[in-house]
C-alpha cells in the first residue's frame, strides 16, 4: 500500500474552506464516495488503480482553515505510485486555492 499526507493553509473561514473544497471536487472527474461538513473523501480510478483522498478541514484561527489530505493506494508500491499520489494531491490542492479565491463571500 502507499501512503501519503500532506497539508496547507487557506486563508478563509472554515465553512468557506468547504465550499471551496467542494467545489474544487466539482470541477474535477474525481468521484465524490463521502461528504460531511469537514470531511471529503475522494476516489479515482478502477479497482486495481483505485486512488483515494481523504481531505480533513480544521480551524486555524477566525479566518484561516488546515487542509489535511491522506492519501491511498491500496495496491500501490514504490516511487511511482508515490509520484502520481503527490501529483494528485497538488492537483487537488491547486483547485481547492482556486476555489477559495472565487468564494461567494471574497467577492
Amino acid at each position: 500500500m502507499t501512503e501519503l499526507s500532506d497539508q496547507f493553509r487557506l486563508d478563509v473561514p472554515l465553512e468557506d474552506a468547504s465550499w471551496a473544497c467542494r467545489e474544487a471536487v466539482a470541477s474535477m472527474d474525481w468521484q465524490l464516495e463521502a461528504i460531511e461538513p469537514h470531511r471529503l473523501v475522494l476516489k479515482k480510478g478502477w479497482r486495481l488503480d483505485l486512488f483515494r483522498i481523504e481531505v480533513l478541514l480544521s480551524e486555524a484561527g477566525p479566518n484561516a482553515t488546515t487542509v489535511m489530505f491522506n492519501a491511498k493506494l491500496p495496491l500501490g508500491f514504490g516511487r511511482w505510485d508515490k509520484r502520481t499520489l503527490r501529483s494528485l494531491m497538488n492537483t487537488l490542492q491547486n483547485a481547492i486555492e482556486v476555489a477559495a479565491r472565487r468564494s461567494p463571500k471574497l467577492g
